[in-house]
């Protein structure tokens, strides 16, 4: 789920560019402390919101931002999508497996701050990252062994919240 803090702070106005970046710090809500660590801040634009991502400390939530306008806090405990979009059903050499990773908020900082963990068998894989397309791809090429194999990705935001596609291939 996902949660608002009902205050919305309005820095100036949208229309003002701003050159470089500033540092904004906005208090916990009273009663935030059981879920400190999932607060984030979002930049607000109509019904839109990007999320400014943000350090969490002593009872603030502090971001850079190059924007003026409006910004909220928001509790992300949503976990992020993995959408397979080519999964072998047997494995054979330089076949490769691609996913599009998505999250519930929009902004370059927070699909930045995706990280994954691919294990075929349990042992670690890497894997290659594309950002403009959120896409993650790897080939498992020599951690296949002959029979029922286990391909795992493990994918988390900035916010801790992780989520889990499992498979088995024949190899």
């Amino acid at each position: 789920e996902s949660e608002h803090d009902p205050v919305q702070y309005q820095l100036h106005n949208a229309e003002t560019p701003i050159h470089q970046y500033m540092q904004v710090a906005i208090a916990l809500p009273d009663g935030a402390d059981s879920l400190a660590d999932k607060y984030c801040a979002v930049y607000r634009q109509g019904t839109d919101m990007y999320t400014c991502g943000g350090e969490i400390s002593k009872g603030w939530v502090t971001f850079r931002s190059r924007q003026l306008g409006t910004f909220q806090l928001l509790v992300d405990t949503i976990s992020p999508v993995i959408n397979p979009i080519t999964v072998p059903k047997n494995y054979r050499k330089g076949a490769r497996f691609e996913f599009v990773i998505s999250d519930n908020l929009i902004g370059a900082v927070h699909i930045r701050n995706i990280t994954w963990t691919v294990r075929v068998n349990g042992k670690w894989l890497p894997a290659d990252w594309y950002p403009m397309m959120n896409k993650l791809e790897f080939d498992p090429g020599k951690h296949i062994q002959k029979g029922a194999n286990t391909i795992e990705v493990e994918v988390y935001d900035d916010r801790g919240n992780t989520q889990v596609w499992k498979h088995t291939i024949q190899g």
